[in-house]
């Protein structure tokens, strides 16, 4: 769904271009996670592939969001260094690339089907329900709403409506959402482990009842095996570091 989406026009919406790109899930680019794992999975992601479904790929990591960033601010006005690594320094390492002819491919992968008057899915309207907390982490709302235009632009059928803090917390813990922008915390030691654990697919319950897991209910055996391996080893080894690196390819 990030290739239907420019992250440059999300970014310039939400905090006007100023901050560091996330391209990996969970993480948050903090300088620490920057120098412990962005960087170290730079050369992996940028030669990570899709499988497009009609014979053809798509490197779909986007090393120049940094540069376009710089350049829209400079006309902004602001002094803007040119080094590369205080570039990347300011604005991380990179993005999703805006891809929405290699988007629309994947969806009709995913069995999606595109009419003359939208999406469908199944012989069904396919329409997507996006929410946001309506009263605190104003950047999070701020991004689900440019998400939102961007999937509308897209040609996407969206509704989107902010929740309450304890309508929301219910809804996480039944699964019941689709799509829903928060303002996640992660990565802030170099062993991610207290961080990753909820991803256990074996915490897994079905939708409408309460778990102990990730609400997503992400089911990944790999990354499963990953979670189990790294609760044997001492954090102070370097195994967890390791391990972290392969949960996050």
């Amino acid at each position: 769904i990030a290739l239907a989406m420019n992250f440059d026009e999300i970014s310039v919406n939400i905090f006007n271009g100023v901050g560091r790109s996330s391209p990996f899930p969970i993480l948050t680019a903090t300088s620490a996670m920057q120098e412990l794992y962005y960087l170290p999975l730079l050369d992996w992601v940028s030669e990570f592939e899709l499988d497009l479904g009609d014979g053809t790929t798509i490197k779909p990591f986007d090393p120049d969001y940094a540069y376009r960033m710089a350049e829209h601010l400079r006309q902004e006005g602001y002094n803007i260094p040119t080094e590369h690594d205080a570039l990347i320094d300011m604005f991380g390492i990179g993005c999703w690339r805006y891809a929405p002819e290699a988007a629309e491919k994947l969806f009709i992968k995913a069995g999606l089907e595109k009419r003359a008057d939208g999406w469908y899915y199944k012989g069904e309207p396919f329409v997507i329900n996006m929410t946001y907390l309506a009263e605190t982490e104003a950047q999070a709302g701020r991004g689900t709403i440019a998400a939102y235009d961007q999937l509308v632009k897209f040609g996407f059928n969206v509704n989107l409506s902010s929740v309450s803090s304890s309508v929301w917390d219910t809804n996480a813990a039944l699964g019941n959402f689709e799509i829903a922008g928060y303002w996640p915390t992660g990565g802030i030691t170099r062993d991610l482990y207290s961080q990753i654990n909820g991803w256990d697919a074996d915490l897994i319950v079905p939708l409408g009842q309460r778990g102990s897991g990730q609400g997503s209910r992400w089911n990944n055996a790999e990354a499963t095996r990953i979670i189990h391996e790294m609760a044997k080893v001492s954090p102070d080894s370097d195994e967890p570091y390791e391990l972290g690196m392969e949960f996050m390819k």
